[in-house]
């Protein structure tokens, strides 16, 4: 196992996909500049990342759309949701950054409410190869053979608590939102701040919540500098 940090960032589906635009529609711009920054910072600082990328109007849309009654429909859903990963990991190998994609429905399978299977050791050592993973809001299976519904937050949860397990330094989580940190605590900020507080008990990490529109503030936040956001820790 290599030492150096790790810094994990959630790229907000609210922030790469508007939930407000057209199904399946990506904010490619923004995604070009956060690439730009990830990969500033990265070269800057040295850190090992890992990124996930918020579903947005790919997943949520997809599930709002069609359901998730059958095994057709789930797997549409599934497909729709894989592809904002792709998106993400396209703009960074086009500025020669060494993103692979991960689907967490091939590491997580739940039963119930209870997590049965865990591959997420995987990530720690693509980290050791110089790689940087990305993964997603997904559609995993649990034992029943049912569709589930996993958080792009809930996949670093456990990614987090698995490379501690490691021995790997998580420095904290880089939550870039369309927010400027914590206006209200409904819906998708809700989630964010649930899994943050878990990170924060369960692992000791600390997460920030910081605005992705403004340009330069996620280089900042990984590079140590204070940007206006929410900590919680």
């Amino acid at each position: 196992m290599g030492n150096k940090s790790v810094v994990v960032i959630k790229l907000g589906g609210g922030l790469i996909a508007p939930k407000d635009g057209k199904m399946e529609t990506a904010d490619l711009p923004t995604i070009k500049r956060l690439a730009e920054e990830i990969r500033n910072a990265r070269e800057k600082t040295g850190c090992r990342l890992v990124i996930a990328a918020g579903s947005g109007n790919y997943g949520h849309a997809a599930v709002k759309k069609y359901g998730m009654e059958t095994d057709l429909v789930a797997a549409k859903v599934q497909r729709i949701a894989q592809k904002i990963g792709e998106i993400v990991v396209e703009e960074m190998l086009k500025i020669e950054m060494p993103a692979v994609l991960i689907s967490p429905h091939d590491l997580f399978v739940m039963e119930g409410e209870k997590l049965v299977q865990d591959n997420s050791k995987i990530v720690g050592d693509i980290l050791d190869k110089n790689l940087v993973p990305v993964v997603y809001g997904d559609v995993i299976w649990n034992v029943a053979g049912k569709a589930v519904i996993f958080s792009g937050e809930k996949c670093l949860s456990l990614i987090a608590a698995s490379l501690i397990g490691q021995d790997q330094q998580v420095e904290r989580v880089i939550q870039v939102s369309k927010e400027r940190g914590v206006v209200d605590v409904t819906g998708g900020m809700r989630h964010k701040i649930e899994e943050s507080l878990e990170m924060a008990q369960k692992s000791g990490i600390s997460s920030v919540i910081i605005c992705g529109k403004t340009e330069g503030n996620l280089e900042k936040a990984m590079s140590g500098e204070v940007v206006t956001g929410t900590e919680i820790v």
